[in-house]
């Protein structure tokens, strides 16, 4: 995984690059697109300020993607419109974090979007409490009795508990369990999770209000 942070700024990604202790190999600081398109390496995490010299984050995500399509894009900016955001999300942002997050809170962000690109990587059959999960057959079982569960919901599931007590927010379940460009919102998701704490019959899925979900360790 290699960290790539488009901005003028260079005091911020390197207090980041710090707490993550990441090499100088993995780590990228330029006010360039053109240059982090160019570094561009398997599962990127790509961090772009929203207003930059030559291009704006809409503009950048629209360039990186068109040759990079697997990289998780998170845009800095702090008051920003909906209509700002949608037009962001089309171009190809993954989500959005304010300019005063702190570096030590954003290192837990991108570990967890790390996992996340391992476990996409690896998608093998896992061990979770009482369940067996395969992903050959999208079948979660224990023993004899096999719980089918819905698509979406099967891998908001997998997401969670392949990765237990990692925190995803809302918008990092939308972008792992629905098709780009779906309409969806906080209460589609409430939906699934219900339905998988209903045929799970099992309270391991915990919410965290204003914040997400995880999976009890």
């Amino acid at each position: 995984m290699k960290i790539l942070f488009l901005t003028l700024n260079k005091s911020f990604p390197q207090s980041l690059f710090q707490h993550l202790g990441i090499n100088e190999e993995k780590k990228l600081i330029t006010d360039s697109v053109n240059h982090l398109i160019n570094s561009l390496e398997k599962s990127n995490i790509i961090i772009i300020d929203m207003i930059l010299p030559e291009h704006d984050a809409i503009k950048a995500c629209s360039l990186i993607r068109k040759k990079d399509l697997s990289s998780y894009i998170i845009i800095r900016s702090d008051e920003i419109e909906n209509y700002t955001k949608i037009a962001a999300y089309n171009s190809g942002a993954n989500s959005f974090i304010p300019f005063n997050l702190p570096s030590n809170v954003l290192s837990e962000k991108i570990k967890s979007v790390g996992k996340l690109f391992h476990k996409l990587g690896n998608d093998k059959d896992y061990n979770y409490k009482e369940f067996n999960i395969s992903f050959k057959s999208k079948e979660i079982n224990i023993g004899e009795k096999i719980f089918e569960l819905p698509k979406i919901q099967f891998l908001i599931f997998t997401l969670l508990t392949s990765n237990p007590g990692t925190v995803f927010s809302n918008q990092e379940i939308y972008n792992h369990a629905w098709e780009k460009g779906s309409n969806v919102d906080s209460g589609s998701l409430y939906v699934h999770l219900r339905g998988i704490r209903k045929i799970m019959t099992t309270n391991y899925i915990k919410t965290l209000r204003g914040i997400g979900y995880k999976a009890i360790v």
